[in-house]
């Protein structure tokens, strides 16, 4: 347990509400440690994009199949962006229902945009659909598709998926914070929804995807109206290992169910979402508070990094891809693949910062 943690649990049956003191301290270490928790789900997402071509993820096949590489990657792929999602409606909570940081919806939306949108259009078309374009050709009509319009854009797609999520929540706050049981069927029809929308290629503006992710924004939402305190009730190796079994059943039994138990795979999947999302940021709010990683000099240098290697990272991944595929063995090919992208995508993030028109351009 985190020491300062220890001592305010002690002060605090000293004082005339232990439990609420308690719940206060618990808010403010697990707070104190979102910025870090999103640095490393930042790279976890490139570390899943550097092994996803072992899961059919780029237009080549690789020449050496690997499901240990496959693996790495799903797993990743179970947890990353959705516990990032959960801690953007932690977060939101904070900033809007405790400390009244947006005066009014319009200041809201326009912050929000120039953080999620401007990004989403700069970095996608003189970026993204540039270098993409070497390796997967596209049509004007599918650039416009996917660019403008924002139909699933690369890498791009998360950040308008949270735009959508913020949108959602800022019209949804008192009644998420008055009525959970209410709100978790409203969520679930979401997802719903996001599924049907997505299946009929309807995801303009990542607004389908904005519903499917919208159950994992209000669980941070929920979370920290409740204090954090379920946060703290797991130990993290036994919501590591939990996680861990969950899935490799999932990586076992996916592609095995067919005709009416394809949707006990995806409620499957979907309660493996939930629970990862809610695992990894519970274990690395309690790991950071106890062992004050987000203190070393990496983590500080990478949190005003992530967001542009994120923005980035994809295209970098696609020559890494092309240029080893069958050259070296795919464990090491996936930590070539990581290590380049991180060294290439860092010292273009130091050209970003110093020039004014693209840190604007980046959300910065």
């Amino acid at each position: 347990m985190d020491k300062r943690l220890f001592i305010v649990m002690k002060e605090a049956v000293m004082k005339s509400n232990p439990l609420s003191e308690l719940k206060d301290m618990k808010g403010e270490i697990a707070l104190k440690q979102c910025n870090d928790a999103k640095v490393v789900l930042m790279l976890a997402v490139v570390v899943c994009h550097c092994f996803a071509f072992w899961g059919g993820w780029f237009t080549n096949n690789p020449a050496i199949p690997s499901p240990a590489a496959r693996f790495i990657a799903e797993w990743l792929g179970s947890f990353h962006v959705f516990a990032f999602t959960v801690i953007s409606g932690y977060l939101f909570y904070y900033l809007q229902m405790e400390k009244h940081h947006y005066p009014g919806f319009i200041r809201f939306i326009h912050k929000k945009f120039h953080r999620l949108l401007n990004p989403s259009f700069a970095v996608g078309l003189l970026w993204v659909a540039p270098l993409t374009y070497l390796f997967i050709p596209f049509t004007f009509k599918e650039l416009v598709k996917k660019y403008i319009f924002l139909y699933q854009p690369s890498q791009l797609w998360f950040l308008g998926m949270l735009f959508v999520c913020f949108v959602l929540a800022w019209f949804l706050r008192n009644f998420a914070r008055n009525h959970t049981f209410l709100l978790g069927l409203l969520c679930l029809a979401a997802y719903g929804i996001g599924i049907v929308g997505n299946h009929y290629r309807l995801d303009y503006f990542m607004i389908c995807t904005g519903l499917m992710f919208l159950p994992f924004f209000e669980l941070g939402f929920k979370l920290r109206q409740a204090h954090s305190d379920w946060l703290f009730r797991f130990h993290p190796v036994v919501l590591l290992s939990v996680d861990i079994i969950l899935f490799t059943l999932l990586f076992i039994i996916h592609g095995h169910m067919v005709g009416i138990y394809k949707a006990g795979d995806f409620a499957f999947r979907f309660l493996l979402n939930l629970f990862g999302a809610f695992s990894v940021f519970s274990i690395l709010v309690q790991w950071f508070g106890r062992y004050q990683w987000g203190q070393m000099p990496i983590f500080k240098y990478l949190s005003h990094r992530t967001m542009i290697v994120y923005l980035l990272h994809q295209q970098v991944i696609y020559f890494f891809i092309t240029w080893l595929n069958g050259a070296v063995p795919p464990i090491e090919h996936g930590v070539i693949n990581f290590i380049g992208t991180m060294i290439i995508t860092l010292a273009l993030s130091e050209v970003v910062l110093r020039v004014k028109v693209l840190r604007y351009l980046t959300g910065n």
